[in-house]
Parts: C-alpha cells; structure tokens; sequence
C-alpha cells in the first residue's frame, strides 16, 4: 500500500497499481492526481471474500460441556460464527416450569426467548432456543433459567 497526496493536499492510500478519479479516468499512470474526489479500487478473489464468510470452511461444534452461564468468551476465529443456545427439561414430563434462554454479544442481549408455566413432556427437546451470529472479535455469553432441572440441553456453536 503506498500513500499518495493530490494537488489539494489529501492524503490517498493506494491499494493496488489503479486509482481511479472523480470522472472515472485511471490516472494511476500520472504524477499527480488532479482532483479532489479521487478513490482507490482493488479487486478481491472469490477464496478471499468467503475466507470471511460464516459457514465457509465452518462445522457445527457441540460445546455444552465448555460453556457455563455468565461467562464471557470472545469470537477469536477471524471470522463471524452462529452460537445456539436451548433449553428445557431433560426429564420425560415437567408440569408449570418457566424456560428461558438468553445470548448477549458485546453485553447487547441480541437473542432471547421464554416459555412460561410450560406444562409438557420435553424428553429432552429445547424448549427455549435462541441463536445469533457473534462477529470476530466480539464477545458473548449466555444466561439461562429453566424451572425444576438443570436447564441447559445444548449450545453449538458453527465454528
């Protein structure tokens, strides 16, 4: 990358060998730049652009054992991921419990969902879910209250 001022005085920074000005001129060529507005260009292959992409090059992890409530991890991938977050009963049948699921990303609650006086027969099926995509570099963590049992029945993370 190399730094290159105008006429004016503004400050380009050159991405690759074509700058492109305010008419749409290449003027990469010239020794000076005439024009205020003038703007670089780069070009990107398809490996790069989904070198960034969620779900390339990503598998769903079960995480469940490695993750707590009210513990802050950060997304240290160099790429976005998807967290899931469930919740519910693992024994066969609950009568009136509250189910709630929560993921905050940069402490913002950005996913949440709640079941109230539940009376159902779960077996071991989510009954709160909630899911989000976290940034690279972002943090998240997890909060969760099931009525009567131990509450968390999976997080995965696509990572």
């Amino acid at each position: 990358m190399s730094t290159i001022i105008n006429g004016n005085g503004i400050t380009t920074n050159q991405i690759d060998s074509t700058i492109i000005n305010q008419n749409g001129i290449n003027v990469a060529d010239d020794n000076e730049l005439s024009g205020v507005n003038a703007t670089a260009t780069s070009k990107a292959t398809l490996a790069e652009v989904q070198a960034y992409d969620l779900g390339v090059g990503q598998t769903w992890q079960d995480v469940t054992a490695s993750r707590s409530a009210r513990v802050t991890y950060t997304n240290t991938t160099g790429k976005p991921i998807m967290v899931f977050l469930g919740t519910g009963e693992t024994r066969s049948s609950t009568n009136g419990y509250n189910s709630i699921a929560v993921i905050y990303v940069d402490n913002i609650i950005v996913a949440s969902a709640t079941n109230n006086n539940l009376n159902v027969a779960s077996g071991g099926v989510p009954v709160s879910s909630a899911q989000t995509i976290v940034p690279s570099g972002s943090t998240y963590k997890f909060d969760w209250e099931v009525g009567y049992d131990d509450g968390v029945l999976l997080i995965t993370e696509l990572r």
